[in-house]
């Protein structure tokens, strides 16, 4: 999920600057800035340029490629 990778990469959000890059996560939603952060990081890549699909289920398939990437970012310098 958005709060897990963000929880879990904190430390630095100044590869996070910018614009949100999902138009259908809005502004009010608790995980609107985890979710940007996690992109800014490369943790997730959404379900398109533009979309992330806030209410649908992750698969397995998915949230191996998530663990993978957040592997990758705590282990390389």
């Amino acid at each position: 999920s958005a709060a897990f990778g963000a929880t879990h990469s904190e430390g630095d959000r100044s590869a996070v600057a910018g614009t949100h890059p999902f138009s259908d996560v809005a502004p009010a939603s608790f995980a609107y800035d985890d979710i940007a952060d996690i992109h800014g990081l490369g943790i997730t890549t959404g379900t398109s340029n533009s979309t992330y699909s806030p209410a649908d289920t992750v698969d397995r398939e998915q949230m191996a490629a998530f663990l993978a990437r957040v592997y990758r970012l705590l282990t390389t310098e």
